[in-house]
């Protein structure tokens, strides 16, 4: 694969011609679609972003389907959205050489790596998976707080235990904001819709005791 020309700004042409493709992977609020979207445009090629393709099939925006039908469901239209895009005509992915494919974690890569190659000849089974990383804690607490927040709305407010691991994730990133304030963690977790569901039950405990103000 030829690279590009930085000095004439010359696309890499081949890759819309010969088939290669990247797959960016990575946690929501990691820059797939930013990425996505600037690699496309410099490589002259197409941008698939499943997410569009989820909300699509659901008919409702993808935080909707978190708060009506839970993560659960989101990671079953998301995977088979990933499979319908990978599962393209390999002439149509020729024009299609960058899909975005969701928080799928390694393992999730290599399957997504052993369906390309068993479904494309070879001269197109040289798919690169990327995985990018939220590593910006702020950006990982909102993300986990949302997450924990979305699933109060959802009947029986979902998986508690799910919704117990959201609230331990976002305390764990917050601890590593710079310059956080404690007072802030105890805002977001006592308010008043989502501290009801945390009082009343035992299970959650341990993360109301994180918001405790330390005696005096």
């Amino acid at each position: 694969m030829s690279r590009p020309n930085d000095e004439s700004g010359q696309t890499m042409s081949r890759i819309g011609a010969s088939g290669p493709r990247a797959i960016l992977i990575g946690p929501m609020g990691s820059g797939k679609t930013t990425v996505g979207e600037l690699l496309a445009a410099r490589w002259g090629c197409e941008f698939r972003d499943t997410d569009h393709d989820v909300e699509a099939v659901a008919g409702m925006p993808i935080s909707d389907i978190f708060v009506e039908s839970g993560e659960a469901a989101f990671r079953a239209l998301e995977r088979s959205a990933v499979a319908a895009a990978i599962d393209l005509d390999p002439a149509e992915l020729r024009r299609r050489t960058l899909i975005q494919a969701g928080d799928v974690g390694p393992a999730g890569a290599r399957e997504l790596l052993t369906r390309i190659r068993h479904h494309y000849p070879a001269d197109l089974a040289s798919a690169v998976v990327v995985e990018l990383c939220a590593e910006r804690p702020l950006d990982k607490f909102l993300a986990e707080y949302a997450m924990a927040y979305s699933m109060i709305f959802m009947p029986n407010y979902g998986d508690k235990g799910q919704m117990l691991h959201h609230l331990t994730e976002a305390k764990r990133w917050f601890d590593d904001i710079p310059g956080k304030d404690d007072e802030v963690w105890r805002y977001f977790l006592h308010r008043e819709l989502l501290k009801a569901v945390l009082d009343a039950d035992p299970m959650f405990q341990p993360i109301l005791a994180t918001a405790e103000k330390p005696k005096e």
